[in-house]
């Protein structure tokens, strides 16, 4: 990304912290660009290989008051949809020609994979830990090669994820009962007892050379990113990078640092608030890395991991200017953002995890929009109230013509008026999320399950909390974005009215039909069992 911008540390969605730590120079050169050339060799070799796009948001880019804004999207990578077969092949690579006693800087994908030493491929055996993509890059990997590999993955790990790393390759998966840092030392127990080879993406002492490989891995993507910029004569001045146990964050890092040496971006680490265990030991400050404990939850999968690599850590710690820990909302806004990009923008399709560093990017700079938003959520209520008193005036006022206002029928016009008063409130969010007052102020409501437009059933439901009055407006002006009740039940939000998003009229005008039938049969039958009273 190009352009200034200032960060602070009060945000809703997102905690910022400034690396406090001296800079000072250490021995990246394993990460450098001499390493990195000899891993795009590799790949190259690959039948897959293809350079993914470096994409350029400049609508939002100007929407954000930056220069300009590069996503590197991975989801093209290898047919994965992830970076994470990077790390993985090459890794493996390096592996097999130790095992196999020859040099990676003569031996070619396909001597490798030559008749010669099939039967031996066959015959080894890979272990590994994920909660994703990792798991997915070994799968495919050793399919590549024709070996074998066992894949464990944490608890709470979605089935479909399991199913996604079996389609991909060979792998045999296996989701346990334990957190991502047992499932690791669990791995490692297999590994020893059958005599598998554990390839991970996390290192600890005596299991750093086979991480080495991984991190080296994924400089292919650095490389390809610099290659570009450089053809658009542009130089970074800030980049943001997902972190889990830190591996590709650190080497992409280091590679940008010996890359640019006096021109160094700003290098931002963004993680899950439930797994941040980069921001907490940089948190801590004493130079060390922490873990976090239990068995966190996230929708960012990718990024649940409690401890750090420690191969990476004196590099993150020592480069590293900001660090963001961040809720799975600052996720959903990242994958909306990319999903409904305007104008020229591109859209990508990320996952949650993928789309962390956008969320951490719109939560750093939009955070002064927060009360703007409040704002424009409050004159839309005031002026959907008003509407509503001009409609109960007008519908007060044509009764009172109709039904003379004298007993039993002195309240009856006024009774009907506040009747369509609240039935209308009920609906007026229905079409296209947007009442009055939020087309007004060019705003609507979005279901944030589909990250589309709110269905009107839910919008009634959101509206129905109006019926709590105080408390509803309380919890409303206590929120920093103006949310109410009705959002937080709804899962709903309101957000800037995006034209791309679209809905279904049918069930827009069956739900006003609805309501108008119940206002008239209401009116019908007060009416009377107020003329049978007066009989």
């Amino acid at each position: 990304m190009k352009g200034d911008f200032t960060m602070n540390s009060k945000f809703e969605k997102i905690k910022v912290l400034e690396s406090s730590n001296t800079k000072k120079e250490l021995n990246i050169n394993s990460y450098g660009e001499e390493q990195a050339r000899a891993v795009l060799k590799f790949h190259k070799q690959i039948e897959e290989y293809k350079k993914t796009p470096l994409v350029c948001l400049p609508n939002l880019a100007s929407k954000l008051n930056v220069g300009s804004i590069y996503v590197k999207d991975e989801s093209k990578r290898f047919l994965l949809n992830a970076f994470k077969g990077l790390g993985g092949s090459y890794a493996m690579f390096r592996i097999l020609c130790d095992e196999l006693n020859l040099n990676p800087d003569t031996t070619s994908l396909n001597d490798l994979l030559s008749e010669k030493y099939k039967k031996r491929l066959e015959q080894i055996e890979f272990v590994t830990c994920t909660d994703g993509n990792h798991g997915r890059g070994v799968s495919w990997a050793s399919g590549l090669f024709g070996c074998k590999a066992h894949v464990y993955m944490p608890y709470g790990t979605a089935e479909v994820r399991a199913e996604a790393i079996r389609k991909v390759g060979p792998a045999k998966v296996e989701i346990t009962d334990l957190s991502y840092d047992d499932t690791v030392k669990y791995a490692l127990e297999m590994s020893k007892k059958y005599g598998w080879i554990l390839i991970q993406d996390t290192s600890w002492d005596g299991y750093e050379k086979i991480p080495t490989w991984i991190i080296q891995g994924y400089l292919t993507m650095a490389y390809e990113i610099t290659e570009e910029l450089e053809n658009l004569n542009v130089i970074p001045t800030h980049i943001f990078l997902q972190a889990g146990v830190g591996s590709m964050a650190g080497g992409m890092i280091a590679y940008f640092v010996e890359h640019y040496k006096n021109k160094k971006p700003i290098f931002t680490i963004v993680e899950s608030n439930v797994a941040d265990c980069i921001y907490r030991s940089a948190e801590i400050g004493d130079g060390k890395s922490y873990s976090v404990g239990g068995a966190p939850t996230t929708i960012m999968a990718g990024l649940n991991c409690g401890t750090t690599c420690s191969l990476i850590w004196p590099i993150i710690w020592n480069y590293t200017d900001f660090y963001i820990s961040g809720s799975d909302d600052m996720a959903v806004d990242g994958m909306r953002a990319y999903a409904f990009n305007k104008g020229e923008d591109l859209k990508i399709i990320s996952g949650e995890s993928g789309a962390s560093t956008m969320g951490a990017l719109l939560g750093v700079l939009t955070e002064s929009s927060m009360e703007e938003m409040k704002k424009k959520r409050f004159y839309a209520i005031t002026i959907d109230f008003f509407i509503a008193c001009f409609m109960a005036w007008v519908v007060d006022t044509i009764i009172s013509l109709i039904v003379t206002p004298s007993p039993p029928f002195v309240m009856f016009p006024t009774a009907c008026a506040m009747q369509l008063f609240m039935y209308w409130f009920f609906c007026k969010d229905c079409c296209k999320g947007m009442s009055p007052g939020k087309r007004i102020m060019g705003i609507q409501v979005i279901n944030l399950k589909t990250h589309n437009i709110a269905g009107p059933l839910r919008c009634v439901v959101r509206n129905l909390c109006y019926c709590m009055n105080f408390i509803e407006f309380i919890i409303f002006f206590a929120s920093p974005k103006g949310e109410r009740i009705g959002d937080i039940l709804t899962s709903t939000r309101v957000v800037e009215k995006d034209c791309n998003l679209r809905q279904e009229l049918k069930s827009v005008v069956f739900t006003f039909i609805v309501f108008l039938f119940i206002w008239i049969l209401g009116v019908v039958i007060s009416y009377v069992k107020l003329k049978s009273f007066a009989m």
